[in-house]
């Protein structure tokens, strides 16, 4: 989830990049890296939250279905 993310605002941020026929100095380069990261972090986060609430809703409590039982 973390690379997905980043390969996501990577290419959004080239096509911004090239679209405005901007040049990448060593300051946009910096914070296209710091931007990447936070986004990367705040996928898994969300994806967390999601996976989070989705199993809350619908728990497993039917103990015959084990796998490890059959």
């Amino acid at each position: 989830m973390y690379y997905v993310a980043q390969l996501v605002f990577a290419g959004i941020l080239l096509v911004i990049i090239y679209a405005n026929d901007s040049y990448v100095t060593t300051q946009v380069e910096l914070l296209a890296t710091l931007g990447g990261i936070g986004i990367g972090a705040l996928s898994v986060w969300l994806f967390y939250y999601l996976l989070k609430k989705a199993w809350e809703k619908n728990p497993k409590s039917n103990d015959d279905e084990l796998l490890d039982q059959l």
